[in-house]
């Protein structure tokens, strides 16, 4: 194709171009001791004995059945070497994420019971009543679940960086319904509209103001960071919709149901 050249290229304005052409098209191959060694290095054992092998997967590595499957072909093949009396070192990032991921499933749990159990245990202490402790902790706990449903909608799947985010949502979000309670029982019965007024509407500037912080990594070019960001604002949002927006209407709920209720029967002395 370079001999087809029009004359006119090779001797023409474009002739440096024409021969810096013609002058990499002739050079020759690398062979093994031209490669730089920066390069060289990754590919070969470190004391100059070995079999490097590359193993490429048939399936992507985009969801955690993947990871998982990939690992296992990994795990078999490393078992296959150990019987046949080789000694084979696996490195594979992905290998990796499919062990983080087997231990988030396995401890995930876990983790976010304790964590819902001491938010429970420290309200609690501070109320000093069980009815009380569950009549703000169940709001609470339904704005988590909802969490759920949310990344469903929104298609945001967990994986080993925004999943810290899920306990961190339980002590962010409890605060509302705390503070919202607490007022609630200074103004005393019928006193909701007015609490949800000026505490619910702390409560929300708060809300804006977590949601803010987490927003702030939208802008970040790493998608794991952007997985975060989208976990979390919606982990707020939820959790808010349950300890701003049902709780009060829970605590209605109840008024209503004590008024509704009738009154003790007086006690008759005996003569």
């Amino acid at each position: 194709m370079l001999q087809r050249v029009p004359e006119s290229i090779r001797t023409g304005k474009d002739k440096e171009r024409f021969d810096s052409l013609a002058k990499m098209i002739a050079s020759e191959p690398w062979g093994p001791n031209e490669v730089p060694n920066e390069l060289r290095r990754r590919f070969q054992p470190i004391k100059g004995e070995g079999t490097f092998v590359l193993i490429f997967p048939a399936l992507t590595g985009y969801n955690a059945d993947s990871l998982d499957k990939w690992a296992a072909d990994l795990d078999e093949v490393q078992a296959r070497g150990l019987k046949a009396g080789i000694d084979p070192h696996i490195l594979d990032t992905n290998r990796i994420a499919s062990r983080i991921f087997t231990i988030v499933r396995e401890d995930g749990p876990f983790i976010m019971g304790a964590a819902g159990l001491v938010v429970f245990v420290m309200i609690l202490i501070s109320l000093r009543s069980l009815t009380r402790t569950i009549l703000v902790t169940v709001p609470l706990y339904i704005g988590i679940t909802c969490i759920f449903g949310a990344m469903q909608l929104f298609d945001v799947k967990l994986n080993f960086l925004n999943v810290v985010v899920l306990p961190n949502l339980l002590t962010i979000a409890v605060d509302n319904s705390v503070h919202l309670y607490h007022r609630y029982m200074e103004e005393g019965p019928g006193s909701i509209g007015h609490a949800l007024r000026h505490t619910g509407f702390a409560s929300f500037v708060a809300t804006c103001s977590n949601a803010a912080g987490y927003a702030a990594l939208f802008v970040a070019r790493h998608e794991g960071l952007r997985s975060i960001a989208w976990l979390a604002v919606l982990g707020v949002i939820c959790s808010f919709i349950g300890t701003t927006i049902l709780f009060p209407a829970l605590l209605e709920l109840v008024e209503r149901l004590k008024l509704k209720s009738p009154p003790p029967a007086p006690e008759i002395a005996p003569k």
